[in-house]
Formats: C-alpha cells, structure tokens, sequence
C-alpha cells in the first residue's frame, strides 16, 4: 500500500519536473532568439 502511494508520488513529481523543465527550455528558446536577433 505505502509502495503504491509513494509511486504514485514519484511519477507526479516526475511529470511536474518534466513540465518545468519543457517550460524552461522554452524560455531559454525564446531568450536565445532574443540574443541572435540583436
């Protein structure tokens, strides 16, 4: 039961980690753009 759980927990932390990093290499997309443009 507390295996269970504790999985559970690791796999949502693991999707919430992935989207910051999706957002971060969005943003540093996004940054990188704003440099080569200048």
């Amino acid at each position: 039961m507390k295996i269970e759980i504790s999985v559970l927990r690791l796999s949502q932390i693991i999707r919430s980690f992935r989207r910051f990093l999706a957002i971060l290499a969005e943003f540093s997309n996004s940054f990188g753009a704003m440099v080569l443009q200048r």
